[in-house]
């Protein structure tokens, strides 16, 4: 038997709730470069992530690979950004 009531939502740490903040910035960022690359996306989904991506190091984000990654719709950030301790 469980302590914890089934569907009971926990608030997290605050390391949880601070990393979660910082993936909605990195999302809304992403959304807003996706967006505004909608005329590349004549050339398809490839050209206009690639933009987005371009947008979103333009925007101060840590962006670590470039274009090559970007056309296959990758694209990693810095863990430091993202306030997460390197392993």
């Amino acid at each position: 038997m469980s302590t914890r009531p089934v569907g009971v939502v926990t608030r997290g740490t605050t390391a949880q709730r601070r990393l979660r903040r910082v993936d909605r910035r990195l999302l809304v960022d992403l959304d807003a470069g996706w967006s505004a690359h909608a005329a590349p996306g004549v050339f398809g989904p490839r050209q206009r992530f690639a933009g987005a991506a371009r947008d979103l190091r333009s925007r101060g984000w840590p962006v670590l690979d470039g274009p090559a990654r970007w056309r296959r719709g990758e694209v990693a950030v810095s863990w430091k950004a993202l306030g997460v301790p390197a392993r």
